[in-house]
C-alpha cells in the first residue's frame, strides 16, 4: 500500500505561476501503469493539500520502484503539464529491518525535480506502507482525508516592563498594553491590560492575561505564515485612547504549526506547547520594544522590553485547564496576583499632574512660538537702507577700532622712551666718581 499525505510545498518556477495559484493532482506511476485522477485536481494553491492514497501491487523482489508526479491540470487534459516529480523505491524499505519494525511509518519528505532543470520544484510528504497479502486482509484499504479543524487557544500574560521610555520631553507615562493575534484564522481583535499610574523608571507592572482563539489547519501552510501576536504600549489619556510608546511583533506561525501537528500528543498529556525561547525554570522570556516615531538614532536602540509568557493548546486541553482573562477567575495555570504597584493616585492628583505636564508642554511651545515670532519680524524689517546702514556702522566700528589700537601702541612706544631715558639719567648720578 501507498499513502500520499497532503503536500507541505509545491513551488513553481518563478515568473510562470499564476498570481492566485496553480491547480495540480497527483499521479503515481508503477509497473507500467498510471495512476491519476484528474477530477481530484486541487484548485487555486501552491500549497495544496491531497490526502490522496494509492493501493498498488508489486512482486518483491523485483518491480519496486514508484513514481509520483504533481501535474498542472490545463484548460484541458492535451495541455497538462508536469511540474515536478519524485521516485522511491519500495524495495529497499521492504528489507530494510529498522524501516519494517518502524511503528507508526514515518512520514517522509519527497524533493520534486524536473527534467528540464536541477533545481528544486517543491517537495511532497509521503506515508509509504508495504504489506504481505495476508496482512492486506487483516487491515484492509483506508481511505484517507484532511482531518477536520480543531480549535486551539493562545494564551499570553504581560508582566512587566523595563526601561520602558517615552520619546519627547514629558517622560512621566500611565502605560497599558493592547494586544492582538494578527494573521489568517485570527480574529485580529485587540484586548488590552489596566493602566499602571505614574510610572517614572520604565517599570510598570501586569500580571495580565490574553485569550485568543485559533481554528487550525488552515487551508494552506503559507496562509499560516506571518500570523504573530503583536504588543503595543500606550500612554493614557484623559480624553481619547492617548499615544504609542512602544510596540512589537512576534511571529508564532512556527509555534501553531507544531501545535497542529503535535495536537494528539497534547491532548493525552494534557499539555501545552510553549514558544521556542521560553525559559523552562521561568516560563517567562523578555521582547524588545521599538519606539514609535523615533528619528534615526532612537532607532538604533529600543524603547524597553516587556515581559511575557506565550502558549498555544488544544480547546479540549483549555477546558481542562481554565483560565479567565485579565485576573479574572478562573485565575489559574498560573495565579496571577495583583501587582505590587506604588500608591496608586487619585484622580485629583492623576489631573493635576497631567496639567502640569499639559501646561510645560504650553510653555515651551509658547517660547518656541514667540523665538520664531521675533525672528520672522527682523527679517520682514530687513530692507536695503538698513543693510547700508548695518554695514556703514560695522566699518566705522571697525576703523574706531583700529584707531584705538594704533593710539594704544603709540601710547605704549612714548612711555617706554621716557621710561627708557629716566633710566639712563638716574643712571648717570648713581654711577660712583672716579680718581683724577
Amino acid at each position: 500500500g501507498l499513502g500520499i499525505f497532503p503536500s507541505s510545498h509545491v513551488a513553481w518556477m518563478a515568473g510562470e505561476a499564476a498570481p492566485t495559484g496553480l491547480s495540480t493532482y497527483l499521479s503515481v506511476s508503477h509497473g507500467g501503469k498510471v495512476h491519476a485522477d484528474r477530477a481530484r485536481a486541487v484548485k487555486g494553491t501552491f500549497e495544496p493539500h491531497y490526502y490522496q492514497s494509492f493501493e498498488l501491487e508489486a512482486q518483491l523482489p523485483g518491480d519496486g520502484r514508484v513514481r509520483i508526479a504533481v501535474v498542472e491540470a490545463g484548460a484541458v487534459p492535451l495541455l497538462d503539464e508536469e511540474l515536478g516529480a519524485t521516485e522511491l523505491d519500495v524495495e529497499d524499505r521492504w528489507f530494510s529491518k529498522a524501516w519494517v519494525e518502524s511503528k507508526p511509518k514515518p512520514v517522509e519528505k519527497r524533493v520534486l525535480y524536473r527534467e528540464t532543470s536541477s533545481a528544486a520544484q517543491g517537495a511532497l510528504d509521503v506515508l509509504v506502507e508495504v504489506l504481505s497479502f495476508q496482512e492486506h486482509k487483516a487491515s484492509p484499504y483506508k481511505q484517507i482525508s484532511l482531518p477536520p479543524p480543531e480549535e486551539f487557544e493562545v494564551r499570553l500574560i504581560i508582566f512587566e516592563t523595563h526601561r520602558l521610555r517615552k520619546l519627547g520631553i514629558i517622560r512621566n507615562t500611565d502605560p497599558y498594553f493592547r494586544c492582538r493575534l494578527v494573521g489568517h484564522g485570527a480574529t485580529g481583535q485587540s484586548q488590552e491590560t489596566d493602566v499602571h499610574w505614574g510610572v517614572l523608571d520604565g517599570t510598570a507592572l501586569y500580571n495580565w492575561r490574553f485569550i485568543f482563539r485559533l481554528t487550525l489547519p488552515l487551508s494552506s501552510r503559507r496562509s499560516l505564515d506571518g500570523l504573530h501576536v503583536e504588543l503595543q504600549a500606550w500612554d493614557h489619556a484623559l480624553v481619547g485612547e492617548g499615544e504609542v510608546i512602544a510596540s512589537s511583533r512576534l511571529d508564532v506561525s512556527q509555534l501553531c504549526r507544531d501545535a497542529w501537528h503535535r495536537r494528539e500528543d497534547l491532548k493525552r498529556k494534557d499539555s501545552s506547547l510553549t514558544h521556542p525561547r521560553q525559559s523552562s525554570s521561568t516560563q517567562r522570556f523578555s521582547v524588545d520594544l521599538a519606539p514609535t516615531n523615533a528619528t534615526a538614532a532612537d532607532e538604533l536602540r529600543p524603547a524597553g522590553e516587556v515581559i511575557i509568557s506565550l502558549e498555544i493548546m488544544p480547546i479540549e486541553v483549555a477546558k481542562k485547564r481554565p483560565s479567565g482573562q485579565g485576573r479574572d477567575p478562573p485565575n489559574r495555570y498560573p495565579v496571577l496576583p495583583e501587582p505590587q504597584r506604588m500608591q496608586s493616585k487619585g484622580f485629583s492628583d492623576r489631573f493635576a499632574s497631567i496639567m502640569r505636564d499639559e501646561m510645560r508642554l504650553s510653555m515651551a511651545e509658547s517660547v518656541r512660538e514667540g523665538i520664531r515670532t521675533e525672528y520672522q519680524q527682523q527679517l520682514r524689517q530687513l530692507t536695503p537702507e538698513r543693510i547700508r546702514l548695518g554695514v556703514c556702522a560695522a566699518a566705522s566700528g571697525g576703523i574706531c577700532f583700529a584707531l584705538v589700537i594704533i593710539f594704544q601702541f603709540g601710547a605704549n612706544i612714548v612711555i617706554f622712551a621716557v621710561f627708557a631715558q629716566n633710566e639712563a639719567v638716574f643712571n648717570t648720578f648713581a654711577a660712583p666718581a672716579t680718581a683724577t
